[in-house]
């Protein structure tokens, strides 16, 4: 009977025992869970800001780009037009090869605005992947630049 006694008196210790670590193994899981959700949600913030961030700087590259076009080309082709409009009386030959020389600077001005244009719509990356996009942008360049270029990749 006192072999009972104390055996049921073991058997509850280690059963509140076992309880009470697993109550407390519940508290750290919740507190860890919580934990892991306040960082999750600073993780989106941060996410969310740096993202801003990226698209703005993006904007402002763009609008870089496009001022450094589209706003010196118009510039430069009311300057050019001033000048023909000087010499178009005095000097009609002047005034024709100002009036070509501000059509060629206006179309490769429209050139660089359509590119800048084309690269806000979608990133070329994106749309065709890497070895396509590479290709894309060398070919650019090439076009303004004025030089040849080869390109020899591969999917790997």
């Amino acid at each position: 009977m006192v072999a009972n006694l104390v055996s049921d008196i073991a058997r509850s210790s280690v059963l509140a025992i076992v309880g009470w670590i697993e109550n407390r193994l519940v508290a750290v899981q919740r507190d860890q869970h919580s934990q892991l959700v306040k960082a999750n949600k600073k993780l989106r913030k941060y996410t969310l800001t740096n993202e801003k961030l990226a698209q703005t700087q993006e904007r402002n590259r763009l609008a870089r780009e496009l001022h450094d076009t589209l706003a010196h080309t118009l510039s430069s082709v009311s300057v050019q037009l001033e000048a023909i409009k000087a010499h178009f009386d005095r000097d009609p030959k002047k005034a024709k090869k100002l009036l070509a020389d501000t059509i060629k600077n206006t179309k490769d001005g429209l050139t660089e605005t359509r590119r800048t244009i084309v690269d806000l719509r979608s990133s070329e990356l994106e749309s065709f992947g890497l070895i396509q996009a590479i290709r894309n942008t060398g070919k650019s360049a090439a076009e303004r630049g004025g030089f040849k270029i080869d390109f020899h990749l591969d999917k790997d």
